[in-house]
């Protein structure tokens, strides 16, 4: 075991969560979507249970996750409701625009898992001048694909409701 590895989620839940994906037909269309059979980053998989009383809020500021990959690599996030989200509680806030510029990173290097650099204030206002933010409303077994140019960020303000749960993989 190296100290390093951090799970989202144990292996049993990894297990079951790959089934549902399996079941419901997900991993199908990541297949045809990409032409082949896709690969499961660990590090980026996870079960996330919100509790008003515990997380104040749990936000990740406006990013790509292709800062974290260090390249474009084609990579798919699926971000699916366990428990309802977004109508009272807004857990995930998408820019739905097509991009390839990479924002808020410089040079070749890859960012650490921190998200801790967020987009530049003046890019961001650019980029959503004429794609307004969408903040997707999900009931559970709802999910939402994108890929990792583009533009989102997670729960921006106090959760309001006792509990959220999302799968993030």
């Amino acid at each position: 075991f190296r100290s390093e590895i951090r799970l989202g989620c144990s292996p049993e839940v990894l297990f079951e969560l790959v089934e549902i994906y399996r079941e419901c037909g997900l991993l199908a269309v990541v297949r045809e979507y990409q032409g082949e059979h896709s690969v499961l980053f660990a590090e980026r998989v996870k079960l996330r249970r919100h509790l008003k009383g515990r997380d104040g809020y749990a936000a990740i500021p406006w990013h790509q996750d292709v800062n974290f990959f260090g390249h474009k690599c084609f990579a798919l996030n699926c971000w699916a409701a366990v428990s309802a989200c977004g109508e009272i509680n807004r857990g995930l806030a998408i820019v739905p625009r097509r991009t390839e510029q990479r924002f808020g990173w410089e040079g070749p290097g890859v960012a650490p898992l921190d998200y801790g650099r967020s987009i530049p204030e003046e890019e961001f206002e650019e980029l959503t001048r004429e794609h307004p933010v969408a903040y997707p409303v999900l009931q559970p077994g709802d999910a939402v694909l994108f890929d990792e140019m583009t533009v989102h960020s997670t729960a921006t303000r106090p959760w309001e409701v006792e509990e959220q749960v999302v799968a993030i993989s």
